[in-house]
């Protein structure tokens, strides 16, 4: 299945300032929801759209700068 995306200018230079392309980071987390399959739930106390922003920014951090985040 292929899918065509408009990608926003902002995260396209994010990516372009990380040094790697949009699609890298998609694919990469489309893997690791298969991977994860249900993940984590939301904290008690925090909204659920404060917590996605969170995990998506953590997702992107982990993904460019994976030194930083070995466990």
């Amino acid at each position: 299945m292929e899918i065509t995306l408009k990608v926003d200018k902002v995260f396209n230079e994010m990516c372009e300032r990380a040094g790697t392309r949009p699609e890298v980071v998609l694919k990469c987390f489309m893997w690791d929801v298969m991977i994860a399959g249900e993940g984590q739930r939301p904290e008690a106390g925090h909204s659920v759209m404060e917590q996605l922003r969170q995990y998506a920014w953590g997702y992107f951090m982990r993904l460019n700068f994976p030194e930083r985040y070995k466990p």
